[in-house]
């Protein structure tokens, strides 16, 4: 006879939100940079760069909120964040940087 034993997943968990915080955090610093650095160049890459960091923040706390339901519902079983949370974080992240490069090689 088998007994099951509840599974402790430690503070992994916590962990991780904490490290999805941190990011979003960043994000959000990185945003006002490129938003202070539209306001006073008005240059159209550094815009895109700046809706593209500010949607990757928005997606990164959507991630996090589901990652949070998710723990709730089945602590021992974390899992991580729907797939396509973090495709859209991913290519939003890739986009503001070519949005910054362009912005960066491109005349005023």
């Amino acid at each position: 006879m088998k007994t099951s034993r509840p599974l402790d997943p430690g503070l992994q968990p916590e962990r991780t939100t904490l490290a999805w915080r941190r990011t979003m955090l960043t994000g959000a610093c990185v945003a006002l940079v490129c938003a202070r650095t539209w306001m006073e160049e008005r240059s159209l890459w550094v815009l895109v760069a700046t809706v593209m960091v500010s949607l990757s923040v928005c997606t990164t706390g959507f991630g996090l909120v589901l990652r949070r339901r998710s723990c709730h519902r089945h602590p021992c079983d974390a899992g991580t964040a729907e797939t396509y949370v973090l495709a859209v974080t991913s290519a939003t992240i890739a986009a503001a940087g070519v949005a910054c490069l362009l912005a960066l090689i491109t005349p005023a």
